[in-house]
């Protein structure tokens, strides 16, 4: 239930695109993802801008990569059209509404959710992933 003055800001996630999802390309050609937490951790609500390879020294657990390899990244489109519908309350009423989905999505499984890979295998612990990851970009910037 974190989404205090979200709808004050509604003009601003707007800007980012139609799609959700900035244009462009990041480090080597990735493209970049943004969107929302479906249930945010922090306060306020903020955009999280994240490059598609999923590659991060950052990402050091299961929970934390599937908040972004997930559906639980919510598209700032679709987190637009549920505070433009319901306000703040309408947006905290569907995350009340799907909280057992957004928890199962925390809890999945570790799989390769880069699309220039597409390969959605599942992995056993973040090195493995990691690891996977790494190679398969290695491989994107080689240009195979």
């Amino acid at each position: 239930e974190r989404f205090p003055a979200a709808t004050s800001s509604l003009g601003g996630l707007g800007t980012m695109g139609g799609n959700g999802s900035v244009s462009g390309s990041g480090s080597g050609g990735v493209g970049i993802t943004c969107g929302y937490h479906a249930i945010p951790s922090l306060e306020p609500l903020h955009l999280h801008i994240i490059s598609q390879d999923l590659e991060s020294e950052c990402m050091k657990n299961k929970k934390h990569y599937n908040t972004f390899a997930t559906p639980f990244l919510v598209e700032a489109t679709q987190m637009e059209a549920w505070l433009d519908v319901g306000g703040e309350g309408g947006a905290r009423e569907l995350q009340r509404e799907r909280h057992a989905h957004w928890v199962e999505l925390e809890k999945s499984d570790l799989r390769c959710a880069v699309s220039t890979c597409g390969c959605g295998r599942a992995f056993s612990n973040m090195p493995k992933l990691k690891e996977h990851l790494a190679a398969r970009g290695a491989q994107a910037r080689a240009g195979k």
